[in-house]
């Protein structure tokens, strides 16, 4: 039975003979390649947790499984399972492809694929391709060189954000705590996190003294200018005669004199004489200090 050139349809000869079965092939191949755009154009990849690039190896990385719906079923597709993550290499140009199980009614695996060119099959679905150092997916989102990202699920415009109390040099001869900035927070304008981003909230500063021997330590904190009273677990303390950017452990809203609404702080810095006294030239100083939200 011939096909055509491009789609293999089969269709009957001029004259063939049984003619009904051919012409049904070719009516079948039909709807089942007009069915696959049905189910190509309404394809929206999610999951894949922190996708993962190194242009050296070729390798592409996924920490869970890709998945996408067919809209018609309402059935998953999972690249390569439901249960793990996956990797395929990738050479400039190549394309990282599955091979679909359509109209599914089921849950189904999917298998990698990937190669210069794709099957010419209704089946047949380009999940990303790369290009030079970088890794294109089908719906835009690019993980680059050396990068790890979440680029599916609920997406941060950043993965970094901070919040400044103290920008240039602030120093201090004080053996008690003394303000020398302030700013205003509210966690809850900060995505919260979920479905595989974690957000860490904590504070930096960056710090130095003039005795390292003693000795006479440069310290810093958060205090609640709304509430009164410290930010638990806020202080940072360094015995560093260069700049030295510490960072607390996780703050956690709504505990601690940490609020979970909009609150005032003020950045309080001063020097630590647990050891000794300090004479006339030692002080401490603090170059910067803030908020600082990640999310991972």
């Amino acid at each position: 039975m011939p096909t055509t050139s491009r789609l293999n349809w089969p269709y009957p000869n001029e004259y063939s003979d049984p003619y009904w079965e051919k012409f049904k092939s070719f009516v079948e191949a039909v709807d089942a390649s007009f069915y696959s755009t049905r189910e190509d154009k309404n394809f929206v990849l999610f999951g894949g947790g922190t996708v993962s690039f190194d242009a050296t190896s070729g390798d592409l990385t996924w920490s869970e499984a890709l998945q996408a719906v067919s809209s018609p079923t309402g059935f998953r597709w999972y690249i390569p399972s439901s249960t793990s993550g996956g990797s395929v290499t990738l050479q400039d140009g190549e394309f990282f492809y599955v091979m679909l199980t359509r109209n599914p009614q089921s849950a189904q695996s999917v298998a990698v694929e990937s190669g210069s060119k794709t099957p010419v099959s209704d089946d047949a679905i380009v999940i990303a391709q790369r290009l030079g150092s970088a890794v294109i997916f089908r719906n835009g989102a690019t993980i680059g060189d050396g990068q790890s990202a979440i680029l599916f699920g609920p997406r941060v415009l950043f993965q970094v954000d901070e919040r400044t109390g103290i920008a240039g040099i602030q120093s201090t001869k004080e053996v008690a705590w003394e303000g020398h900035g302030g700013l205003r927070f509210d966690p809850a304008l900060f995505f919260p996190g979920g479905a595989g981003i974690t957000r860490t909230i904590t504070f930096i500063a960056m710090l130095e003294t003039t005795d390292d021997t003693t000795p006479l330590e440069a310290k810093a904190r958060l205090y609640n200018l709304t509430d009164g009273g410290e930010v638990t677990g806020s202080i940072l303390t360094s015995d560093s005669l260069t700049p030295e950017m510490v960072e607390s452990s996780a703050l956690v809203p709504g505990s601690g004199n940490f609020k979970s609404t909009e609150a005032e702080y003020e950045v309080q810095l001063m020097l630590d004489d647990t050891y000794g006294s300090p004479g006339a030239s030692d002080l401490i100083t603090c170059k910067r200090a803030a908020i600082r939200v990640v999310w991972s």
